[in-house]
């Protein structure tokens, strides 16, 4: 039974593992995205055709569209991060109380083969 709580801690560690990786690489995305908007928006003003104000505003545009993407990305990754570290307690919690348990019962019978032991020198006659 203990083995099958670790087993299941180390199941939960390597998805909790694997949720903060998702977590960092979408940080790293949208703080990149953030970086190209911020570029496009402190380009020097120039002059422009109707031709590439439409392309400055179609990628204005999508980068926005993705920035906001990446944000409820994130947030949800962050989400799903917190719940697998708290499932990572609760199962290390109950690893430790199997652990106690099974601990408890090898007291038990030992001090009941002890006990056994003593009342079979005892009834043993003396020379």
């Amino acid at each position: 039974m203990a083995l099958q709580e670790k087993k299941t801690r180390a199941e939960i560690a390597r998805r909790v593992n694997t949720a903060a990786q998702e977590h960092e690489k979408t940080e790293q995305t949208l703080t990149h995205v953030q970086a190209l908007l911020r570029e496009k928006a402190n380009s020097p003003g120039q002059v422009m055709t109707a031709a590439d104000l439409s392309a400055q505003h179609w990628l204005g545009t999508a980068l926005a569209g993705q920035m906001t993407t990446l944000k409820n990305r994130s947030e949800e990754s962050q989400k799903r991060f917190n719940d697998l570290k708290d499932q990572l307690n609760l199962q290390s919690q109950r690893e430790r109380i199997v652990a106690e348990k099974a601990l408890e019962a090898k007291r038990q019978a030992r001090a009941h083969a002890q006990a056994m032991a003593d009342e079979a020198m005892a009834d043993r006659p003396r020379k």
